[in-house]
């Protein structure tokens, strides 16, 4: 780690899969950057927008996705608005455990999508995004296979 006359510290950090840079200063606050050939994975800026390399060029073994019941399970999962627990040991003052953040309960979406869902090394739930993303664009395309078929009837 590195910090400057600043205060702010930016970050290089390598794990054996992905280098991970960070930079205050820089528009994109996480990087992270494929070891094995360098190329970058995905940005995170500050704003909290993810943007991921998903360019064909870098894939093979390209196929289709679909999902059983998806409109069901896309039912299934209510969006919540929720604010964090504040831990008892934080003291120090922070407008996070204020802030009304939006998103999923990881127990519901599990319900639904279990492989959605992963545990982290301290027993915590988290959601891959980007897949829930992509059950949203298939249920979507279901939908709008429904309405078309519905609107040729006469």
């Amino acid at each position: 780690m590195h910090t400057n006359a600043g205060g702010e510290s930016s970050l290089i950090a390598m794990n054996g899969d992905t280098i991970i840079m960070s930079s205050p200063i820089d528009e994109d606050a996480l990087t992270y950057i494929d070891e094995d050939d360098l190329e970058l994975a995905f940005t995170m800026n500050q704003n909290g927008d993810i943007v991921a390399t998903s360019d064909e060029n870098v894939k093979e073994n390209i196929n289709p996705l679909k999902f059983d019941n998806i409109l069901d399970k896309m039912s299934a999962i209510q969006p919540i608005s929720y604010t964090y627990k504040r831990p008892e040991s934080v003291t120090r003052e922070t407008k996070k455990y204020e802030k009304v953040h939006r998103g999923y309960s990881a127990q519901n979406v599990q319900s639904q999508f279990p492989d959605f869902v992963k545990t982290n090394h301290n027993g915590k739930l988290s959601v891959n995004l980007m897949s829930m993303n992509i059950a949203l664009v298939e249920a979507v395309k279901e939908l709008t296979a429904r309405v078309k078929q519905l609107e040729a009837r006469p």
